[in-house]
């Protein structure tokens, strides 16, 4: 049973950091749209978003693991 619950806790680490890598190339992809400010500002805060909720679920799952 063990087992099964730290494998879910690595599951949901690795989604946490996939957030990040996904925030990471969604913050990349506005630098494209320099000539277009209101365009680069909303893809660097969706990608401000991402590694937000990703620090959200990091918090997370270290609560439940302790």
């Amino acid at each position: 049973m063990a087992k099964k619950y730290s494998s879910k806790i690595n599951k949901i680490r690795t989604f946490a950091l996939s957030l990040i890598f996904i925030g990471f190339f969604v913050m990349y992809g506005g630098i494209f749209f320099r000539n277009h400010p209101i365009v680069m500002t909303i893809f660097m805060l969706v990608g401000l978003l991402f590694i937000i909720a990703s620090t959200i679920v990091y918090f997370w799952i270290e609560m439940l693991s302790t």
